[in-house]
């Protein structure tokens, strides 16, 4: 009887799943996401000069469509699909720019980071990703990535830096622009800024400013 026990033990053992995302409950595996990326960032941050590198990486975590759709708001469903393809393609190198750039020069001043993951919030559906992220010299800053499943794979649609969200900050801007501008007005700087030489400014301050 014992060995009978045993041996149905051990069955029950051999047919549970053993990949991660079945065994994870949806936060974990969402948050493995970040962890990972934040991981070879600073494992090997010299390659944050490669633009191939970053974009790849970037891309595995971060839906710029859905975020771009957030942060137009409804001026989203009013413009045409080739200016919703030409803000998506400007927006995500306004953001990639920004802030690699700030990353770059706070790594080559030698700086270095540490990153606390804390108990996750939202719902199993949509998750939010809380961290701490502890600079040298730098009191740490809450950053808190909300998540979503994408065709079964985990992608942040905002960041929230000290309780200031990205996209709300953008989406302030933005709004202002397409009243004056237009949306072909917004797209036009949009693109003169990423081409600029000017180092970009980063909206979300450490303290939580623009």
């Amino acid at each position: 009887m014992k060995q009978q026990l045993a041996n149905a033990v051990l069955i029950l053992l051999f047919m549970m799943p053993t990949h991660p995302s079945w065994a994870e409950t949806n936060a974990q595996a969402a948050q493995a996401v970040i962890k990972n990326t934040i991981d070879q960032v600073l494992k090997e941050p010299d390659k944050l000069n490669d633009s191939v590198w970053v974009d790849n990486l970037i891309d595995q975590v971060f839906d710029f469509e859905r975020m771009s759709k957030f942060v137009l708001g409804s001026n989203w469903k009013k413009t045409s699909p080739d200016e919703q393809t030409a803000f998506v393609k400007e927006f995500r190198a306004l953001l990639v720019r920004t802030y690699s750039t700030s990353l770059k020069k706070s790594i080559a001043a030698g700086k270095k980071f540490e990153v606390t993951y804390l108990p996750h919030a939202g719902s199993e559906e949509r998750p939010k990703i809380k961290t701490l992220v502890k600079e040298t010299d730098k009191a740490p800053i809450a950053v808190d990535y909300d998540m979503y499943s994408l065709k079964g794979v985990w992608k942040a649609y905002n960041v929230t830096v000290e309780g200031v969200s990205l996209v709300t900050n953008y989406q302030n801007e933005f709004e202002k622009d397409i009243r004056e501008k237009g949306m072909d007005g917004l797209i036009s700087k949009l693109k003169t800024r990423n081409q600029s030489t000017e180092e970009p400014s980063v909206p979300l301050s450490p303290q939580g400013g623009k």
